[in-house]
């Protein structure tokens, strides 16, 4: 697994997150290495920091209903906290991958 790819993923998600109109084209994986992927999180995660703060609370305790898929029973905020636990396994995994290529380097 790549460092890009792992960004791509993380950007996908977020940027497919919304239940309302996600941004189009905004993630696109693998696309250009490392750091257009990580030009895809930072843009994908300021667009998803806005939707999630522009919500008031009666549209975070509200069903996303059958445009949401899978989560069609979940309201905004656990929709929300999912995006969130997916933001942390996802970045957690990039930032393993740093490190561990780091002290690789440092060990040759």
């Amino acid at each position: 697994m790549r460092i890009s790819w792992s960004c791509s993923i993380t950007s996908g998600i977020v940027s497919g997150a919304g239940w309302t109109a996600g941004p189009t084209g905004l993630a696109s994986r693998n696309a250009g290495g490392a750091a257009a992927s990580l030009a895809g999180v930072q843009a994908a995660f300021t667009w998803w920091r806005e939707l999630v703060a522009s919500l008031d609370d009666e549209a975070l305790d509200t069903p996303l209903g059958e445009a949401a898929g899978y989560f069609a029973g979940a309201t905004g905020r656990s929709f929300v906290l999912h995006i969130a636990d997916e933001l942390i396994h996802h970045t957690a995994e990039a930032a393993l991958l740093r490190d561990l290529f780091a002290g690789a380097s440092v060990r040759s």
